[in-house]
């Protein structure tokens, strides 16, 4: 299947400035390592910009933080892969909070702090499982679902 459709949706989100996408998957469906490789590909070739996946971790209690060693390590993992077979510096980090978009937080900070701002060029996409606490400046997109059939 291609990822052509979901990189396209996402690029137009960002276009907006406005908003950061978000994809919110359930708690069952993981990506395989190849699945973020060729993601990341499509989607620096659609917006020629570094690619940044923050993926939030909010979760709390003994078994969230194994959890949280494992996925630390997993995303370690994918980002010295993504920066070997890519000539970019994109990475997947985990974060308690999903990234705002560059144009919002270019205008909320002074002149001095905002060039630093602009360098940092990436393209953040979230990414969680569903039923996480999301920020009002997210765009869901929501994958893994089943459509509901009308009876």
């Amino acid at each position: 299947m291609s990822l052509e459709p979901l990189a396209n949706r996402i690029v137009e989100i960002c276009r907006s400035g406005d908003t950061t996408p978000v994809l919110v998957t359930p708690k069952y469906l993981s990506f395989r390592p190849a699945f973020y490789q060729q993601f990341v590909a499509v989607l620096a070739q659609r917006s020629g910009r570094t690619v940044r996946i923050d993926w939030l971790r909010t979760e709390t209690g003994i078994m969230a933080m194994i959890s949280d060693t494992m996925a630390m390590q997993d995303a370690k993992r994918i980002t010295r892969m993504l920066r070997k077979r890519c000539s970019a510096d994109h990475s997947i980090e985990l974060t308690s909070s999903i990234g705002r978009p560059r144009s919002a937080t270019a205008s909320s900070l002074d002149g001095r702090q905002r060039n630093t701002a602009n360098r940092d060029d990436a393209l953040v996409i979230g990414l969680c499982h569903v039923g996480q606490p999301l920020p009002e400046w997210v765009t869901p997109i929501p994958l893994g679902e089943r459509p509901l059939v009308a009876a």
